[in-house]
């Protein structure tokens, strides 16, 4: 397909989408949610209406000043490849546990399938099973009274998240991690994500595992990644049709605009390509007369 004709088809899918979103609004109104016993749980474990950003520097004061209770970060691999507890790890619980002393909760997101590939625990293989879910049950246990929330993986169904593994592959992955750790979880909400077109496929292939779900996830850039949906009311069907489908709560994980909607021209790039080297020069000049003045 000509890129012309893509764009083409993206309008003319633009124009039908807004034309039908009267007729879909009423996908997302659920008047009776507030009494659902699973999502008054989720809200009593995550103290009322989640707030949070993802990979909020450690500003402390500044997150609470701006009303922010939760950062979301990326668990890393716990294990050196001799099995041992790796450093990195050490260094990371021992950051977030310096959020949570602070009164900023963890919404912590677990690694991607090409990790436990790495380590020699490939989701493919049955017998890889048992390992990977000794990990996800050791995330529980050791983070307990660090993190708040935990979502198993990132954005499967976006393939530089999801490869090696098939969106079918990746369900299983999510699943025998979330299964693993339902019955060890505690406070702590347990769940996953979607984001792009997996949004109208994931939900289904992990229905036999949604039992095991606290709250499912979502990640929305509607007008830049998803750039076919403009309008912010889209949100609220989208939020509904998964709600529909998995019949859990639902958590934004990640959501907005990226400056207008489009993706930027080579010449733009170039132009920020140019500035950067522009006040990379600057510095270097700098401390060139810096370092003249002083030796």
């Amino acid at each position: 397909m000509s890129g012309a004709l893509f764009v083409i088809l993206k309008k003319i899918l633009s124009v039908v989408l807004s034309l039908i979103t009267p007729l879909l609004f009423g996908i997302h109104y659920e008047p009776l949610a507030k009494y659902d016993k699973e999502c008054r749980t989720v809200e009593e474990k995550i103290g009322g209406f989640m707030k949070g950003v993802c990979h909020a520097d450690p500003d402390y004061k500044t997150i609470t000043d701006a009303g922010i209770e939760w950062t979301r970060k990326d668990i890393p691999f716990p294990y050196n490849a001799d099995g041992t507890i790796s450093q990195r790890y050490i260094n990371w619980k021992a950051e977030m546990k310096a959020y949570a002393d602070n009164g900023i909760r963890i919404f912590a997101v677990t690694p991607y399938p090409d990790d436990y590939i790495e380590y020699g625990l490939d989701p493919r293989d049955p017998d890889a099973k048992a390992g990977i879910q000794e990990i996800a049950k050791f995330y529980l246990e050791d983070l307990k009274g660090i993190v708040g929330a935990i979502q198993v993986t990132n954005e499967m169904g976006i393939d530089r998240f999801t490869l090696p593994l098939t969106l079918d592959e990746a369900a299983e992955f999510i699943g025998m991690q979330l299964e693993a750790m339902y019955p060890v979880r505690g406070d702590i909400i347990i769940g996953y994500n979607l984001g792009g077109l997996a949004i109208l496929s994931l939900p289904f292939k992990m229905m036999k595992y949604h039992k095991y779900c606290d709250y499912v996830g979502l990640d929305m850039y509607l007008g830049s990644f998803e750039d076919i949906s403009h309008e912010i009311d889209h949100y609220l069907i989208i939020l509904g049709f998964v709600r529909r489908i998995t019949g859990k709560p639902i958590i934004m994980c990640e959501f907005g605009y990226i400056g207008y909607g489009d993706v930027k021209t080579e010449e733009q790039k170039n132009e920020i390509y140019q500035e950067y080297l522009e006040k990379g020069r600057e510095i270097c000049r700098r401390y060139q007369e810096i370092k003249e003045a002083v030796y």
